[in-house]
């Protein structure tokens, strides 16, 4: 009884000593309660609303949520941050995919939606899903599968199909559509008048990825992340960048070389995040390379002039740091330049600048190839005003496609420059990497 008294006299003395506390503990208790009441609302009107209506109510909770938080200075830990990536989410396919479907119902000419349709891309058919954090795409549903283990979507195994072109849409909706290379399809591209992309074929392996089998036995196993930039966006299955650095390293090497191009277009660093998750106990890799560019981080041309979301893409591309150093395998993040930074001002003090300052890699592990690429695009243009053909965008990028992806002769430079860096830490013979450090 009597040490029970003296506690409470020393917290009583404490208390007035340190009036701020209670004054602390009374706003974590009023905190704790708005936001109580603001999801109580929120749920409340979820319930038996339309579509839109739900959405709208969510988003006007989230928002209200969010502004609370700023009011008392609590920063938004990782629940809410998932919760209004999820509502984004929701929401944008919500609408994509009746855009789509108001798209296809009255302003496809009929022989592109017979197209669409042989192509398993007619409404109810397409696979709607997020993609680039919080934008949607749609896609074959022939060509690829949903996948609900943080990838939203993934290639379909042993999958042919080829990308189409000259396909004028409305009301935001991507140009260019990859579809199943059946006979039948073909035909009724034929019919509708839609060119496919000459070259731009391309297969999936038993694992659903681009390319060739993989080799979890090879001396030497890389696994390449990235978005379409590693897919391989309107080039062939032996020019994407993960085939070309195959390639690359077996002539440095001259042994076994296995590259598993993950790849996929629209995806961004969450979606690399799980993507590693699922493949690195089944492959095995002795390194890591993570692709990243501009739209990792939200709009590109916006990202150079300082916007964007890094705290969002910084959280996975940390994590992904943190896994490979967990399992000891090197990370190798490359950043891919814009065309316009090559043939233009550079203006890397955002991107790829903030990468590197935020990244917890030493030198060794971050690679900007934009020298490189600056170098090539001068050598190639030198060359072509030479014979008195200088073409009006640069050589490195699918440009003459009306597309920002790397050209083959992007790819190839991509590739030696990442194999040089590999190259020089990594010994297949011994299995030894090396870092700055060493």
């Amino acid at each position: 009884m009597i040490r029970w008294t003296r506690r409470g006299r020393r917290s009583h003395l404490r208390q007035r000593l340190l009036p701020s506390l209670e004054r602390s503990r009374r706003l974590e208790r009023a905190f704790k309660l708005a936001i109580l009441a603001i999801t109580i609302v929120g749920t409340i009107a979820l319930v038996g609303g339309s579509t839109a209506g739900r959405h709208g109510a969510a988003r006007l909770a989230l928002r209200a949520r969010w502004a609370f938080f700023r009011m008392v200075g609590y920063p938004p830990g990782r629940e809410e941050v998932d919760a209004r990536v999820r509502l984004q989410r929701a929401q944008g396919i919500a609408e994509k995919t009746e855009t789509y479907r108001g798209y296809f119902e009255r302003e496809a000419r009929p022989e592109w939606r017979l197209a669409l349709k042989a192509g398993g891309m007619a409404p109810g058919d397409a696979l709607v899903r997020w993609a680039n954090v919080d934008g949607t795409a749609t896609l074959s549903s022939k060509v690829f599968e949903a996948d609900d283990s943080g990838r939203a979507y993934r290639f379909r195994p042993n999958t042919r199909s080829v990308w189409t072109s000259n396909v004028v849409l409305t009301r935001g909706l991507a140009g260019f559509f990859l579809l199943p290379d059946s006979p039948e399809v073909r035909s009724a591209l034929a019919r509708a008048k839609v060119d496919v992309v000459p070259g731009s074929e391309q297969t999936t392996n038993s694992w659903g990825c681009r390319g060739a089998e993989p080799d979890p036995g090879a001396k030497a196993r890389i696994l390449v992340l990235g978005d379409s930039f590693m897919q391989g966006m309107l080039v062939g299955d032996d020019e994407t960048p993960p085939a070309r650095l195959e390639k690359a390293l077996r002539e440095a090497w001259g042994g076994s070389v296995s590259v598993l191009n993950t790849g996929h277009l629209g995806y961004s660093p969450e979606q690399y995040y799980y993507t590693l998750c699922e493949y690195f106990d089944r492959f095995r890799p002795h390194f890591v390379v993570v692709s990243l560019y501009p739209n990792d981080v939200g709009n590109s041309l916006e990202v150079l002039e300082g916007g964007g979301d890094w705290d969002e893409a910084m959280y996975w591309i940390n994590a992904i740091e943190s896994f490979c150093t967990a399992r000891s395998v090197p990370c190798l993040l490359v950043p891919i330049p814009l065309e316009v930074q090559v043939t233009g001002q550079a203006h890397q003090g955002q991107y790829p600048g903030r990468l590197s300052d935020r990244s917890m890699l030493d030198s060794s592990s971050y690679l900007n190839p934009l020298a490189a690429f600056t170098d090539e695009h001068l050598r190639l243009m030198k060359q072509a005003r030479a014979t008195g053909h200088s073409p009006p965008t640069s050589p490195l990028f699918n440009g003459h496609l009306k597309d920002a992806h790397l050209s083959p002769l992007g790819t190839a430079l991509w590739a030696g420059e990442v194999g040089r860096r590999i190259a020089l830490r990594f010994d297949p013979a011994s299995g030894q990497v090396s870092s700055g450090r060493d």
